[in-house]
C-alpha cells in the first residue's frame, strides 16, 4: 500500500496556548474525531469512543507540538503506515503558525481530503456571493489564515 504525507501551514491572531487549548478540547474533539478520551499525556491512549478504536498520544509539549496516531477501522494498517496527526505550534509575525502533518494517507484517503478541501471551497465562494448580494445578514469575514461566516 502506497501512502503519502499530507502537509498544511496556517496562520491564526491567537497565543500558542489557546491553540494548544483548542486542540485538546473535548469540543474539538467531537467535531474532529466524536467522543474521545485522553488525558493528552506521551504514551497515552486516544480512545475513540464512537469505533471503539484506540490510538496513543506519541507527542505532547504543551504548547508546542501534539501528536498521535489515528487507528484503522478495517485494520489495514501496520506499524510502517499507521496514521499519524502532528500539530506544529510556533510564534509568527502573524499570531501563531500552526503546522498539521498528517502522515501516512492512502490515495484513498487523500482523495477524500481533495473533495472534502474543494467543498468547503465551493461553500466559502457561495456563501461570499450571497453576502456581496445582500443576502446573508450579519458580515462574511476572509482574512488571512482563517475565514468565518458569522450573523
Amino acid at each position: 500500500m502506497t501512502t503519502r504525507d499530507f502537509i498544511c501551514a496556517i496562520y491564526i491572531d491567537t497565543t500558542m496556548e489557546s491553540v494548544w487549548s483548542e486542540l485538546t478540547s473535548a469540543a474539538f474533539n467531537h467535531k474532529m474525531f466524536g467522543p474521545t478520551e485522553t488525558d493528552w499525556r506521551a504514551g497515552s491512549p486516544l480512545k475513540f469512543l464512537c469505533d471503539d478504536l484506540v490510538g496513543t498520544i506519541l507527542r505532547s509539549e504543551r504548547p508546542t507540538a501534539l501528536s498521535y496516531t489515528l487507528p484503522d477501522p478495517e485494520g489495514r494498517q501496520t506499524s510502517a503506515t499507521e496514521q499519524r496527526l502532528t500539530w506544529l505550534i510556533e510564534p509568527s509575525e502573524q499570531g501563531v503558525k500552526v503546522k498539521v502533518i498528517h502522515e501516512h494517507l492512502t490515495t484513498e484517503d487523500r482523495v477524500g481530503l481533495l473533495r472534502a478541501m474543494l467543498m468547503m471551497r465551493g461553500i466559502e465562494e457561495r456563501a461570499m456571493t450571497l453576502y456581496r448580494q445582500g443576502k446573508v445578514p450579519g458580515s462574511f469575514y476572509d482574512g488571512f489564515g482563517q475565514e468565518a461566516v458569522s450573523a
